[in-house]
């Protein structure tokens, strides 16, 4: 119990180094954190930055909520490989700003119909997913 407990302090330490780092440089690194989740503290602790990146990667998250993209509305970059997620949130579309976008190594069966309204996105990283098949001409008609 006392070592479970010790680690469980490990991370929460980790987590709020991280985001006091990202409030000096912009760019949010939790990745290889062991997240579940995005905890409701990160928002907490990075309400007065305006994020430009955010890595989660490596964690064990199975969904993003709804509150990301509004709480962090003008980041670039978000990596999400290298978790358990089959799905994204509709309000992913809404990050106007998101050019780069990382779901490799998940659960995904079809790419998120939202990656073809992200008005700035350029990059998707989908491989290692379970992705059968792709609409060609969707994506082709998307401003991606």
């Amino acid at each position: 119990m006392m070592i479970c407990a010790r680690l469980a302090g490990r991370a929460i330490i980790r987590v709020v180094g991280r985001c006091e780092d990202a409030q000096e440089n912009s760019q949010l690194d939790l990745s290889e954190c062991q997240l579940m989740q995005v905890p409701d503290a990160v928002y907490h602790l990075m309400r007065h930055t305006e994020l430009k990146s955010c890595d989660l990667s490596g964690n064990v998250i199975t969904k993003i909520p709804p509150k990301f993209p509004v709480k962090f509305s003008l980041i670039t970059d978000l990596n999400l490989s290298n978790n358990q997620m089959a799905m994204l949130p509709d309000e992913l579309c809404t990050l106007a700003c998101l050019q780069r976008l990382d779901i490799s190594h998940n659960t995904f069966v079809a790419l998120p119909h939202i990656t073809f309204q992200c008005p700035s996105l350029h990059t998707l990283l989908a491989h290692h997913n379970q992705i059968i098949e792709v609409d060609v001409d969707r994506l082709a008609r998307s401003q991606a």
